[in-house]
C-alpha cells in the first residue's frame, strides 16, 4: 500500500496581514483536489486565525500512523529568527518538531509562506523534515491582489471584495505549479518544482 499523505493547513491573518487566510483556504482547494484523485490523499484539514495554534495542530496528528507522511503549510507572520506567529505564541522550529516527536511522527513536509521563513529550516536527525519556503532569511513575504476566479475555490469558498482577492505571491505561484503540473505524487515535488520556470521568478 502507498504511503497515506495528511495535510494540516493553517492561515493566520492576525496583526494587519491580508491574504493568509486566502492562502490557506487556496491550499485546502489544491489538496481536496488531491484527495479527490488519489486514495493515498486523504481530506485536508483546515485552522484559520485563533484556531491556528498547537493543540489543534498536534490533536490533529494523533491519530496519523506513524508511517504516513504529514504536510503542514503555513501562512502567516515569522519573526526575523524565523518562528512562525501561531494565534496565541511565535513557535520556533524545535518547538513544534518536539511536540511532533512526542506523539511518534516522524515524516513530516513544511511549506511556509511567511518573511525569514528560511530560518525556520532546521536539521533534526530523529525526524525526516523537508522543507519548501517563500523567503531566504533575509527577505520579507509578499502579498498580491488578482481577479478573483471561482474555479480555485471550488470546493470551499472565501471572501473576495469587488471582485478582487489578496494571495501571497509564494502562495499563488506554487499552487499554479501543483495544480498545472498534477503533482499528486509528493516524490515528484522536488524535480518537477525545482525544474518549473516559475520556480526562479518565486
Amino acid at each position: 500500500m502507498s504511503e497515506e499523505i495528511y495535510s494540516i493547513i493553517l492561515g493566520n491573518n492576525q496583526d494587519e496581514l491580508f491574504g493568509s487566510e486566502n492562502d490557506a483556504i487556496l491550499i485546502y482547494n489544491l489538496f481536496y483536489t488531491f484527495y479527490l484523485k488519489s486514495k493515498v490523499w486523504k481530506k485536508p484539514i483546515l485552522y484559520l486565525n485563533n484556531e491556528v495554534n498547537m493543540e489543534n495542530l498536534i490533536n490533529s496528528m494523533k491519530n496519523i500512523d506513524s508511517n504516513s507522511t504529514i504536510i503542514i503549510y503555513f501562512s502567516g507572520h515569522s519573526c526575523k529568527n524565523g518562528n512562525l506567529q501561531f494565534f496565541n505564541y511565535y513557535y520556533s522550529n524545535n518547538e513544534i518538531i518536539n511536540e511532533i516527536l512526542n506523539i511518534k511522527k516522524k515524516n513530516i513536509y513544511f511549506i511556509i509562506d511567511s518573511c525569514y521563513s528560511k530560518k525556520f529550516i532546521t536539521s533534526r536527525p530523529n525526524i525526516k523534515t523537508k522543507y519548501i519556503v517563500s523567503t531566504s532569511d533575509i527577505q520579507t513575504s509578499k502579498e498580491i491582489i488578482i481577479d478573483y476566479q471561482e474555479n480555485m475555490f471550488t470546493h470551499m469558498n472565501n471572501s473576495k471584495e469587488n471582485n478582487k482577492i489578496v494571495l501571497g505571491i509564494f502562495t499563488l505561484y506554487f499552487y499554479k505549479i501543483l495544480l498545472n503540473k498534477n503533482l499528486v505524487n509528493i516524490k515528484d515535488w522536488k524535480n518537477k518544482i525545482i525544474n518549473n520556470k516559475i520556480w526562479d521568478i518565486i
